[in-house]
């Protein structure tokens, strides 16, 4: 503010500016200064109520991810478990081994991770087993 005021003064001393032009401009000058200074208080009293807001909703936030991350865990274990039950189902219910998906546990500790062995060239001879059954089987064109 202080080398706008100056830069006006100096244009009235070179005689750039008359001296009532000067005047008009330093009022200006003074009046930017002060709808800049409400707008600086303004912005301060956004902040510090965002700010006041942030503060009393961290410890909901903290609490809501806990018990996100708590019921996440405890889905996960019952996804695991449904799993688990349905592998030994059907390796119970199986007289052929090789049609079953076998499962081992990564981590013996947790019950979320799981590696299935997976036959490729078994699974291709079934695709293309079924996919001869479907060109055999006639189409129904609706009549």
């Amino acid at each position: 503010m202080k080398e706008e005021r100056m830069a006006v003064l100096t244009m009235i001393s070179e005689g750039k500016i008359t001296a009532d032009e000067g005047v008009s401009l330093l009022k200006a000058l003074s009046k930017s200064v002060d709808a800049e200074e409400k707008l600086s208080k303004a912005a301060k009293q956004i902040k510090n109520k965002v700010s006041d807001i942030a503060k009393e909703a961290e410890p909901k936030v903290k609490k809501a991810a806990a018990d996100l991350k708590v019921k996440g865990g405890e889905v996960a274990s019952e996804i695991g478990e449904k799993i688990k039950a349905r592998i030994n189902k059907a390796k119970e219910g199986s007289e052929d081994e090789g049609e079953i998906i076998e499962a081992e546990d990564l981590a013996p500790d947790t019950d979320l991770e799981y590696a299935f062995e997976y036959d490729e060239d078994e699974a291709e001879d079934k695709a293309e087993e079924e996919e001869e059954k479907t060109e055999d089987t006639p189409a129904d064109d609706g009549e």
